[in-house]
């Protein structure tokens, strides 16, 4: 009996993505519920909302990278041919992330920018996941070698770096940042945007990539998270550690003015905080804002 070699491998390709969840399992001994909810409500965003920018945020080193990981190898199962990653402007992170991609065993391995260029291979019928960096440079020679292909995914690691277009308030509305230009200019053919970022509300503020913001999804940290609440704890042995002096101001009211306003009466009132204390022989202290 013949063997249908494509069968089996088309087969094998379609499994990514539950096989590495059940890998996840056994590894952290948890269902990994943060990142398949994640995954799923961002799928429903892509396939059945038909949702072409919005953003995924979660805590700071919470595992993105992992979901990402898990995001990806779904996306090749539902058969998205074409996916890139791209990321900081920095070569250590840029490589650190392209390993990490593919000691996960995504099919077809992950390449950064500079070796799709110079593989012999028909961009628009083969599939590909590439990671670049987020420079001119690099993005330029992406589009090159990429063209204008449909139905690509783009998930913007650090979304909020570099991306949001700083010219957005300028008379001219074509004006743009050169990354922001260039990452629309990938994305422009019926592709799909997706912010990846612990800090989301400039995206938000900048309407980054006309992202929607009421199909954001959220990716819960697991139990084992040790994030903000550890190294800024609301209470200490059922203590307040901080007093804070809070004012909070309506939407309305909240102005470049009343930003400096506040920036600069923090800075003044430590400041004399601290002069007191060198007057008076004692040690400085460090406050936070």
């Amino acid at each position: 009996m013949a063997i249908d070699l494509d069968k089996i491998i088309n087969s094998e390709q379609q499994q990514q993505y539950p096989k590495y969840i059940e890998f996840l399992q056994k590894k952290y001994q948890s269902e990994c519920k943060e990142i398949t909810d994640t995954v799923d409500e961002t799928i429903e965003n892509i396939l059945n909302k038909k949702s072409k920018s919005f953003v995924i945020y979660g805590e700071p080193q919470s595992g993105k990278t992992e979901l990402m990981i898990c995001l990806v190898k779904k996306l090749r199962d539902l058969g998205k041919k074409h996916i890139v990653i791209v990321m900081n402007d920095n070569v250590k992170l840029k490589d650190q992330n392209l390993s990490r991609f593919r000691e996960a065993g995504i099919d077809p391995a992950p390449k950064d920018q500079h070796e799709l260029q110079i593989q012999p291979i028909d961009v628009n019928k083969n599939a590909f996941v590439v990671i670049c960096k987020k420079n001119k440079n690099d993005l330029e020679r992406l589009i090159n070698t990429i063209g204008n292909l449909k139905d690509l995914i783009l998930l913007d690691d650090e979304a909020d770096y570099a991306t949001p277009n700083s010219k957005i308030n300028k008379k001219q509305d074509e004006i743009k940042t050169k990354i922001n230009e260039l990452i629309t200019k990938i994305t422009n053919f019926d592709g799909v945007w997706i912010g990846v970022t612990a800090t989301p509300a400039r995206l938000d503020l900048n309407n980054t990539m006309l992202n929607d913001h009421q199909q954001w999804v959220p990716f819960r940290a697991h139990n084992n998270y040790t994030g903000r609440n550890f190294f800024f704890p609301r209470k200490i042995k059922g203590k307040i550690p901080i007093e804070y002096n809070l004012m909070r101001l309506p939407d309305s009211q909240v102005t470049a003015k009343t930003l400096r306003t506040a920036l600069f009466t923090y800075m003044v009132t430590v400041a004399d905080i601290n002069l007191q204390q060198i007057k008076e022989n004692r040690e400085e202290k460090n406050y936070s804002m």
